[in-house]
């Protein structure tokens, strides 16, 4: 099977030919065969999104983080789905022995092969989301006879077309979402970069299914206002979230109606629904009280700032501020290259 191309990745689910076949590596790159027991590691011991417990035989979920892993630690990310495992001939769920069950697929990729999704982690991950897990008779040999090939690759996905520039995206977004917001609504969002500027975890939900798109629209314009070093950084999970046990994203966005138990005690969670926090929240970190926030209503400023974000290389958002002047009420750039 040629990798050429292809992503370094993994599926943890089981086999659909044993009757009793328990939760396992199915199917794995060929340079990885022989880091098996690491791998089922990485589910079992670190990524996943729920725990063993839950009655939704169609829970799903996607994600996003750093490779934390020994495993190919040149590949700085790991893409995360997490789905149930189905037949599509028999239109019913593939069952291990008796059950139903989920499989979970890992990617590893570097930051140049996904630089095409710059600003667009959501469109990332809703591209990955909408992909089919296959299923497996045994150790990477495809269930579906017809299935030539289970690995993906960047041609799998759709990245920003290359005269979609950072300025046009910016701007398309700030004048389709920031600028319909309301001013109570901006300082919540607000609030929202400044929890995850302070290191806190961050739970975003909205039961009503209908403003999904509109959740994730506002993440995306919210990840936009993130420094360069914390873009890098960050973690996300989206869909049939737990956040009791998905330990490792610093921002889960839940899009399910289950019940919501007890938070981990450095989470703050937002409901888009009445948008307001669990917990009172001000804005206190200085990159957004002192930079972004002045600027909220400016929306050149804002797309000024974005552009900069975009293609700077400076780790200290605390001095993001010196990099501009005020001119006449508009931000210049100090050194533009």
């Amino acid at each position: 099977m040629s990798q050429e191309s292809k992503f370094d990745q993994f599926i943890y689910g089981k086999f659909v030919a044993e009757k009793d076949s328990e939760y396992r590596l199915v199917s794995c790159s060929e340079n990885l065969n022989n880091n098996i027991s690491e791998l089922e590691d990485i589910h079992e011991k670190i990524y996943y999104f729920w725990g063993s417990q839950g009655s939704d035989p169609n829970r799903k979920a996607v994600g996003i983080c750093r490779n934390n892993t020994r495993i190919l630690p040149e590949k700085k990310i790991l893409l995360i789905q997490a789905a149930p495992a189905f037949n599509k001939d028999k239109g019913i769920f593939s069952r291990g022995g008796s059950r139903s069950f989920f499989q979970h697929r890992y990617i590893f990729v570097s930051e140049a092969e996904i630089v095409g999704f710059k600003n667009q982690i959501c469109r990332l991950l809703g591209g990955l989301g909408n992909m089919s897990i296959p299923t497996f008779s045994s150790l990477n040999q495809l269930d579906d006879s017809e299935q030539k090939s289970w690995l993906l690759g960047l041609e799998d996905f759709k990245p920003l077309p290359a005269t979609e520039t950072t300025e046009k995206k910016a701007r398309e977004t700030i004048e389709k979402v920031w600028k319909k917001l309301k001013n109570s609504e901006q300082k919540i969002l607000l609030q929202a970069l400044d929890v995850i500027l302070n290191g806190k975890r961050l739970l975003l939900t909205d039961q009503s299914k209908k403003n999904t798109r509109l959740l994730l629209l506002l993440l995306d314009n919210l990840l936009l206002f993130l420094p360069t070093n914390e873009r890098h950084k960050i973690s996300l999970a989206i869909g049939s979230v737990d956040p009791e046990y998905c330990k490792w994203a610093q921002i889960i966005v839940k899009l399910d109606g289950s019940s919501i138990g007890s938070l981990p005690e450095n989470m703050v969670w937002l409901d888009f629904q009445k948008y307001e926090f669990d917990k009172e929240e001000y804005l206190d970190h200085e990159y957004v009280k002192d930079f972004i926030a002045p600027n909220k209503d400016k929306y050149e400023n804002l797309i000024t700032i974005c552009e900069y974000l975009d293609k700077t290389t400076k780790d200290d958002s605390d001095n993001l501020a010196w990099e501009f002047q005020e001119v006449g009420g508009w931000l210049k750039l100090n050194y533009p290259s």
